[in-house]
């Protein structure tokens, strides 16, 4: 076998089956081993490999045994192999399922979290967007806000023209200023120089309403100057005389003129000026007037009742005009005949009631309301005054529990008396309140001092009608003061001659009697005085009279009234 294969046979034969060098050995040589031949997995067992065989057998090295222990051990390692990668594979497959399962769900949660990811991150950066452009928008509507509130908040001063008719627009006292103020929001004054102009001062928007106001005041006055220069002149009435016995003296010697001519035509001025004040309401402002004259018809005395009607009548104070008509509304119904001493009363108390509320804002009034209303009392306090506190009849349906009848007054005196302390009383809370000033509440005592003897007055005149009077009175009518409830009480029992109260049942010679008893306990003057008294039914009082000489006058007796008056006149100064 030697001889048969030459060296270059076996050189070509290893570069056939392998590596020259190390003819395919176990471990192979050097540069098998860095760089091992392709086709190292094909190598042919040992037995088959001329190179080995040639080396075996210069070896002394049997090569058929060895070849096939080593083929034998590789067969069985190979099995072996076999048989574990054929179990690990089993292994690994179903590791390997469960393992790309594993895989693919992680991924597909991955992917689902990307995907979440970047949807929001998409909404954020949209949202962003939105924020970015709507706080753009804000900012611009803000600034264009501040610049409006900066115009609207810019104060001006402007000078209005009233001409002549500016003590109108101003009005007594400065109440029309507060109206316009109320209605405008503006700071409306007289100016300081100009005797025509109003000064008015305030935002653009407030000076405007301002102008309205002023303006249609304006109208209104030259509506009323109008009416004025086409009425004419109204004569002017006398001033009343202080109320006391000798004016009433004076009062019953003059001609009663109730039905001349002069007196008729200002009662006609009167009710064309009232008539001329209400036509100047609007048709909304007349209905609500009217819907308050219904439910006045209603009213009770009870604080629910006056409640109500003062909600009413606040209500609709905002209206121009409307505080006025309200007031005469009322005092209309007070001077109506057929009006009851208990309605009075009660109509009384409403006006209590507007006028404290008026000035409060919870109740709808404010401080123009109360102006407004303050200057409508202002100009009928003393009527109203009037018709309260008169004598009028009082029967059985009108008659009010709890009035005192005092000995010798009559029902409907003992009433009067009754309503003219709840006067009174209203007067003091008002005073108390500040509800009215001080020279409106002096207003009304005074009117409580003049109309407190109306009825006296009015018996007076019926009495002189038929019987001729002393020259000198003998009784002064105490006004409102100190005891003045008490100096009624006398006035009452004393003043028979004056028609005041029927004294027929009281004996005049004992209160005679008594003023001497009285008189005696004094030092008696060293003149007799001749007392002079009037009584034509009873006789004299008899017995010692003290220092007074008592003589009876007849009716014959009397001098003439009209030289009894002159004389007493020159007497006490008031004729040369």
């Amino acid at each position: 076998m030697a001889s048969a294969t030459t060296p270059d046979a076996e050189v070509d034969v290893a570069d056939r089956v392998g590596c020259a060098k190390c003819r395919w050995s176990l471990g192979g040589c050097g540069s098998c081993r860095t760089q091992p031949p392709s086709d190292r997995a094909r190598c042919p067992p040992l037995h088959a490999r001329p190179g080995y065989v040639a080396w075996a057998k210069r070896n002394g090295i049997v090569v058929n045994a060895r070849a096939k222990a080593a083929t034998r051990a590789r067969t069985e390692k190979m099995t072996e192999g076999a048989r574990k990668k054929a179990k690990t594979r089993e292994t690994a497959d179903s590791d390997e399922a469960e393992f790309e399962e594993a895989t693919r769900a992680k991924r597909a949660t991955t992917l689902e979290r990307e995907a979440d990811r970047e949807t929001v991150n998409r909404e954020t950066a949209e949202r962003a967007v939105v924020e970015r452009t709507r706080e753009a928008a804000a900012r611009e509507a803000a600034a264009r806000e501040a610049a409006a509130r900066e115009a609207a908040a810019k104060q001006f001063t402007v000078d209005v023209d009233c001409g002549r008719f500016r003590s109108d627009i101003v009005g007594r006292h400065g109440d029309n200023l507060k109206v316009l103020r109320f209605k405008s929001g503006a700071r409306v004054q007289v100016h300081p120089e100009n005797e025509t102009m109003i000064q008015v001062y305030g935002t653009r928007e407030r000076i405007v309403k301002a102008k309205e106001a002023i303006t249609e005041a304006l109208q209104k006055a030259e509506e009323r100057a109008k009416e004025r220069a086409a009425r004419g002149t109204t004569p002017v009435k006398p001033k009343k005389p202080a109320l006391n016995v000798m004016n009433i003296v004076n009062d019953m010697k003059k001609p009663i003129e109730r039905d001349s001519l002069e007196a008729l035509a200002a009662l006609q001025d009167r009710s064309q000026t009232e008539e001329a004040e209400v036509a100047m309401l609007d048709a909304q402002s007349q209905a609500a007037v009217d819907d308050f004259l219904g439910k006045l018809s209603q009213i009770t005395r009870s604080r629910q009742s006056i409640f109500e009607i003062t909600s009413v009548a606040l209500a609709m104070s905002s209206r121009e005009g409307v505080p006025e008509a309200v007031v005469s509304t009322l005092r209309e119904q007070m001077s109506n005949e057929s009006t009851s001493a208990s309605t009075r009363l009660t109509l009384l108390f409403v006006v209590d009631s507007i006028a404290q509320a008026s000035n409060v804002e919870s109740r709808g009034g404010s401080h123009a309301v109360h102006a407004m209303y303050t200057r409508a009392l202002r100009k009928h306090i003393a009527d109203i005054i009037k018709h309260v506190i008169a004598v009028i009849k009082v029967d059985e349906a009108t008659e009010m529990k709890g009035v005192e009848v005092p000995d010798g007054a009559t029902i409907g005196e003992a009433h009067a008396r009754y309503r003219r302390q709840a006067v009174q009383k209203v007067l003091a809370i008002w005073e108390k309140r500040g509800v009215m000033g001080a020279n409106d509440i002096t207003i009304g005592k005074k009117a409580i001092s003049k109309f407190r003897h109306e009825h006296l007055k009015k018996r007076a005149r019926e009495f002189d009608a038929r019987l001729e009077r002393q020259p000198e009175a003998k009784i002064k009518v105490q006004s409102d003061g100190l005891n003045a409830n008490e100096f009624d009480d006398i006035a009452a029992m004393l003043g028979n001659q004056y028609g005041g109260i029927d004294a027929s049942g009281i004996d005049l010679s004992m209160l005679r009697a008594k003023r001497v008893d009285d008189a005696a306990d004094t030092p008696a003057s060293p003149k007799h005085t001749q007392k002079v008294y009037m009584d034509w039914d009873s006789a004299p009082p008899q017995g010692d009279t003290g220092a007074f000489e008592t003589t009876r006058l007849s009716p014959g007796s009397v001098r003439d009234p009209k030289s009894a008056h002159r004389s007493f006149l020159t007497e006490s100064g008031e004729l040369d």
